[in-house]
């Protein structure tokens, strides 16, 4: 007897079920309209597979201890991007608008909703039934995709687009069931967990260990289906290879190596610097390029800076006084050393600079004049009929600035694996300190200061180099690990 009963109300159910079904038209027009989508951490209330994002201006993309975002909302128009860790899935939460004439949401037949990835189908989400919210909505619940990103592919989804579908059958057939429109989000898929151990002059330690969007963003869209760390490090680099390198904020004009914003110091020589004013020198471009590869969480690169000994040793130091001697003559008082204090061990010494190419100087030259010289005088004539000639011509062309300054005392750049990378300049990758040094310096010298008086009597300076040697094909500069 029981058995009977139990069957004429399976009975009754389907029938009555199939008859509601025919009766209520799912297919009217904005019958079911998504209007929002949140993505969440794969492991949702855990942390694994998500990556937590900031924007360029140091603003935080979610609340600083979110595990989710709300990526695309219908109401305002927001649209937000999103980073997962590759081997892990998506994990959405939608809200779908019910406006179909004929369906009761709250003593209804149950709705089912399922998402269909357009980029691929490995990530559709699968079919669940919808909780009820109101006479109004419904929500998708936490989801995880069908498949997860493969293992240590970087990837990039300008528009992750999902379509969203309803049906009253969960078994129905494609055709059958019913779009209630489509989300699109900008996504992104790292390597690996990010090295978020990250500080930068934000002062909040939850936006501190938040990547910068533009270093999610290079990193991606560089390395984009890429799985092996030296490929990935490599294509980065191909993004400051063409000298123009911009921010994901939209700039107009790629961010700057010594260019006319002139970031102050100490903004000058870091990430956040460099992504506020869009202008860095070394420092900050070497920084920004190991910060785009630690956020794919690879390890192992590491910062150099490159110098000539900081100040004359004590044979260039006797070289050089007999040099301003012999060249210089009776005017030989007029000419002073620079003076610099070393930065390790605080000794006073003559400034050690080397010249970035391309310089035209020749074995003939003892003393050319400075790039940067306050009297604008291109060849200097002394008494003795000696000539001091401008020998600096445009030459490595930096980032966003072909001809930037081209004298220093040292230089920052990056090392990973067996290859030196240049990422203020974009030249190209070198196996060994001595190709970048041949590829990229052309002479080594000390700064001096030549003093005259004009016909009016006024005091004129100069600002000189004197050339100690010119670049060899043997190693002449220092390569110090700086991290």
């Amino acid at each position: 007897m029981k058995i009977k009963a139990f069957l004429w109300l399976s009975i009754s159910l389907f029938i009555t079920t199939s008859a509601f079904c025919q009766a209520v038209d799912l297919t009217q027009e904005d019958a079911f309209v998504v209007k929002d989508l949140t993505f969440y951490s794969s492991t949702y209330p855990g942390n694994q597979g998500w990556v937590r994002m900031k924007y360029d201006n140091n603003s935080a993309v979610s609340p600083a201890s979110a595990l989710s975002t709300k990526a695309w909302d219908d109401f305002g128009g927001v649209v937000k991007p999103v980073t997962y860790i590759s081997g892990y899935s998506i994990n959405v939460e939608a809200h779908i608008l019910v406006d179909c004439p004929g369906l009761e949401l709250a003593n209804g037949p149950t709705i089912f909703v399922r998402g269909v990835c357009s980029n691929t189908t490995n990530y559709n989400l699968p079919i669940q039934p919808a909780t009820i919210l109101d006479d109004f909505f419904i929500r998708y619940e936490k989801g995880n995709a069908e498949m997860p990103f493969p293992d240590s592919v970087v990837n990039y989804f300008e528009n992750f687009e999902i379509e969203w579908f309803v049906s009253l059958d969960d078994d129905a057939p494609d055709e059958d069931w019913v779009s209630a429109g489509v989300t699109t989000t900008e996504l992104y898929v790292v390597h690996d967990i990010p090295d978020m151990i990250y500080i930068n002059p934000g002062g909040d330690p939850n936006l501190d260990t938040q990547p910068f969007y533009t270093l999610i963003h290079l990193g991606c869209t560089n390395a984009q289906g890429k799985s092996n760390p030296q490929e990935i490090v490599d294509a980065i680099y191909q993004e400051f290879m063409d000298q123009d390198v911009r921010p994901h904020s939209g700039s107009d004009v790629p961010m700057t190596y010594w260019g006319p914003n002139n970031a102050p110091e100490p903004s000058c020589f870091s990430t956040f610097g460099l992504l506020t004013y869009l202008d860095g020198r070394c420092a900050a471009w070497a920084e920004f390029f190991q910060d785009i590869i630690k956020m794919q969480g690879i390890e192992g690169s590491v910062k150099y800076s490159v110098d000539w000994n900081y100040i004359l040793d004590d044979e260039n130091f006797t070289r050089i006084g007999t040099a301003r001697s012999n060249f210089f003559g009776d005017e030989s008082a007029n000419v002073q050393f620079v003076g610099y204090n070393h930065p390790a061990t605080g000794e006073l010494g003559v400034k050690a600079d080397f010249l970035v190419k391309t310089w035209s100087t020749t074995v003939d030259d003892v003393f050319i004049v400075h790039e940067y010289n306050p009297s604008n005088i291109d060849v200097i004539t002394l008494d003795n009929g000696n000539e001091i000639h401008c020998r600096e011509e445009d030459g490595v062309v930096g980032q966003g600035n072909i001809d930037p300054r081209s004298y220093f005392l040292s230089h920052a750049i990056v090392k990973y694996a067996d290859f030196f990378y240049d990422p203020s300049y974009g030249t190209p990758i070198s196996d060994s300190s001595n190709v970048w040094e041949n590829q990229s310096l052309d002479a080594f010298g000390g700064r001096a200061r030549y003093t005259t008086v004009d016909p009016e009597g006024i005091q004129v300076i100069h600002e000189l180099y004197w050339l100690s040697e010119l670049n060899t094909t043997s190693l002449q500069t220092n390569f110090v690990p700086n991290d």
